[in-house]
Order: structure tokens, then sequence, then C-alpha cells
């Protein structure tokens, strides 16, 4: 590397406060800061040597930029180099090199601003690409509303410049992007057009993500066998093409699907894949699906302790990422053992505090799962007046996501509150409406039935329709 050069008094400045730094800044003429910036970056230059080669931006690419001198000043050397209005050709090496190091530490912030800037600068060719890493980056940062607009800015942009692959990357970015919302219909066609995209253009590494999407898809409505079915595809797609990142996440996503379904034993043999193959990929984000698999994992063997340390180890982890989207999530699975373990104190205030970090995070679907538990735990815990205002507040926005399974429950809850509150003929609509819904979705009620038959016993009225349940 080589060293800077020396600085001799009569060419430096040195400022005793900033306020006198800035004021003699904006004394200078447009010019002459200019020239100020184009030499600042041309010192640090002489630290860290040529530029950067330009990598081109491929969406399936995941392999890490080789290391260079000038990543961790890469920041400043392109800001510089705006502020001097050089020529784009020696800014977008650096602001390549900025994005990919803020977003490998974490700072997703910076990361989508430095793409953004890299999209409006670059080739047309290159801006689809950039696009989308920045809406990843937000999405990694837990922001889905934002991350939605710039997802389907980049699917437009790569459209227009005929880059399938980006726009079938793009395409299961959004479709992840709008289950957190809880659109799980457009989810549903984003995710189809990716596998079609991916399928015609013969991407194996896109159809396998779009594979993975889609048992996502179905694992939040709900449909679990689906899901496994959608997983192990992926994971025998990744497996004959050697894409071992996708492997590892059709791994821990299959665990989930297995916990879910009760396959304790099967779901413990797909993290144990999943932590072979992650040894290959050394991904953070990899990492902490599969720390919450495992805690989730505990929980399903009945060891609620460990299993919440292990969801506490992957918030920590979270926070440090900068991921409050699983952080969210964490949570709410913290809420969810101290409620199975009837500990209804510490559930009630886990879900509040998971309720503020999915309104925060745009994470429409587990809110409105987290209005549904609270609902159900008010009414466990007697407060009637509680169940009614989460329940109504769970069923508008389950019908704003027109999701019926979520309908469903929301006005069985509130039936369950209307019983208790004294007013079991205004319930039994609810009641109706809840088990129609029920059937059609193919669900079962779960643990309301036995709430709305105690509520009847209490309340001291006949116990409601049982083909109603």
């Amino acid at each position: 590397m080589n060293r800077m050069p020396p600085v001799h008094a009569e060419t430096a400045y040195v400022f005793r406060h900033a306020l006198l730094r800035d004021a003699a800044y904006s004394l200078q003429l447009p010019e002459r800061r200019r020239a100020l910036h184009m030499l600042a970056f041309q010192v640090l230059q002489e630290i860290t040597g040529p530029a950067p080669a330009l990598t081109p931006l491929e969406v399936n690419t995941r392999v890490a930029a080789p290391a260079h001198p000038a990543t961790a000043l890469a920041f400043d050397m392109a800001g510089h180099l705006r502020a001097a209005q050089a020529d784009v050709s020696l800014r977008l090496p650096y602001l390549q090199l900025a994005a990919g190091h803020a977003s490998a530490n974490f700072d997703f912030v910076a990361a989508r601003e430095l793409w953004l800037e890299y999209a409006a600068t670059c080739p047309a060719v290159q801006r689809g690409p950039a696009t989308y890493r920045a809406g990843m980056a937000v999405l990694r940062g837990g922001h889905l509303h934002d991350a939605a607009t710039l997802l389907e800015q980049a699917t437009v942009t790569a459209r227009k410049t005929g880059d399938i692959a980006c726009e079938a990357a793009c395409l299961a970015g959004q479709s992840r992007v709008l289950t957190g919302l809880g659109r799980l219909a457009d989810s549903a066609t984003a995710a189809e057009q990716s596998l079609e995209l991916s399928r015609r253009s013969h991407d194996h590494h896109g159809e396998t993500m779009a594979l993975l999407v889609l048992g996502s898809l179905e694992l939040h409505a709900g449909h679990r066998a689906e899901a496994d079915a959608w997983f192990e595809q992926a994971a025998t797609m990744a497996r004959a093409v050697g894409d071992r990142h996708s492997e590892c996440a059709a791994y821990t996503n299959r665990a989930s699907a297995l916990i879910y379904m009760g396959q304790v034993n099967e779901a413990e043999q797909q993290l144990e894949l999943g932590q072979a193959t992650l040894a290959d990929v050394n991904d953070d984000q990899l990492r902490l699906g599969l720390m919450m698999n495992r805690a989730a994992l505990h929980g399903a063997k009945g060891d609620t302790h460990e299993a919440i340390n292990q969801y506490a180890e992957a918030i920590t982890f979270a926070r440090k990422r900068g991921d409050r989207a699983s952080e969210a999530i964490c949570t709410n699975n913290i809420a969810d053992e101290h409620h199975r373990a009837g500990r209804l104190e510490h559930a009630r205030e886990m879900f509040v505090r998971t309720l503020q970090l999915a309104r925060e995070t745009g994470q429409s679907l587990l809110e409105l799962h987290v209005l549904i538990c609270l609902a159900e735990v008010s009414s466990k815990a007697g407060d009637s007046h509680d169940t009614l205002q989460f329940a109504d507040a769970a069923l508008s926005l389950a019908r704003a996501l027109d999701s019926a399974m979520h309908t469903g429950m929301a006005l069985a809850w509130r039936a369950v509150g209307m019983v208790a509150s004294g007013h079991p003929e205004a319930a039994r609509a609810d009641w109706h409406d809840a088990a129609d819904l029920f059937r059609r979705s193919k669900l079962s009620p779960g643990g309301v039935a036995d709430a709305m038959r105690q509520a009847c016993a209490k309340a001291g009225v006949p116990p409601f329709d049982e083909g109603d349940t």
C-alpha cells in the first residue's frame, strides 16, 4: 500500500472547530470546491492505489468481490468524486465497492442510497440489477413498503432491457415482500411469473429461488404439506446444479415446514444438512434462519426454556445485522413459547412488543397474526373488552388483506368475546361466518372452538352448533 505524501503547512489547513471548517468551505467558489474535492480524492487514491475493477452486476452472483485497499474508504472517495463532478466512469467502481461494503456490514440505509446512485449513473443494462440490490438491501433491513416499490421499479427496468434473469429475481423478491405485507394472492402471482421466466430461460438458480418462494408462500398460508413439497423440489434442483446457497435455504425452510407438521426427527435431519451446507457458503442470513429453526425445534420438543434462550440469541444476532424484520419474528416466537407454557402476562408483553416491531417494519401479515394472538391471550385472561378490541382490529386488517383464514380467526375470537361480554346472539352470526370460512379454507379452528365451548358454559348459554366448528 502506498503511503500518504507529506503535507506541508503552506498547503494544509487545520481547524479547531467544525463550524470554522464549514464556514471556510462555504466561502470557496464552486470551481475551487470541486478542485478541493478532487484533491482529497487524489490524496486517498495515493493511499489505496489504482481504482478497483468495475464488476458486471448479475443478480445470481453471490461470490464476494475481491478485497481492495479502497474498500473502507470507497464511500468517502465516491463522495469526493461526486462533489468534484468527476467523470461517471471514475465514480462507478467506488460506488459499487462502497455499496457492497455497506451491505456486508449491515448498513442497509447506506447500501440503498449507494445502489440507487449507481443505478442513476451506470449503463442502462446495469440499472435493473443495481435497483434490485437496493430493494434487497431495504428488505434485509425490514422495510417492506420501500422494498416493494424498489423491486417493482427494478422489475420494470429489467423488462425494458430484456434481462430475464434479473426480472425473475425481482419477481421472486417481490413475492417475498408481498407475503410479508399480507398480499398473498399478489405474492403467488409474482412467484409463479418468476418460476415461468426462470424455466423459459433455463435459469436453474432462478428456478430454485422461485420454488423456495412458492414454498414460503404456502407455509404462510398454513398449507404445510404443500410447502414441504416445494422446498423438497428446491433442494433437489439446488443439489443438481451445485447451488449450495439455495440448497442450504431449502433445508432450512423444509425444517420449518416439518416442525409445523410435528415431524421433529425429520426436521432435525434437515437442520443438520443445512448446518453442513452453511460451512460452504458462510451466509449470515442463512445462519440466522438456522438459529431460529433450532430454537423452534426445542419448542416443538417441549423445551420452552431453551427455545426462548435460543430465540434471544437470534435477536441479538439480528440486531447486530440491522435485521429488524427477523427481530420481530423472533420476538413473536418468544411470545408464542410463553403462550403455550401458560405464562399469559409474559406472552402479552412480548406480543405487544412484536406488534410495535411489525408495524414499524411494515409486516402486515405478522401484525395480523399478533392481533389474533392478543385476542386469544386476552380471552384466556378473562378480559372480554380487550378480546373484542384486538379481534376487531384483526378483522379490519384481515379483510383489507383479503385473507379468508385470518378473517375466520378474527370473527371466531370476536364471537368468543361477545359471548363472554353477555351478547351471545350477536356472537352467533360471527361464529357461523367464521365456520364457513374455515371450511372453505380447509383449516381447523384449533383452540378457538374449545374457547367458545368454555365461554358458552360460563355464560350459561347452550353451546353453538357443533357442526359449525
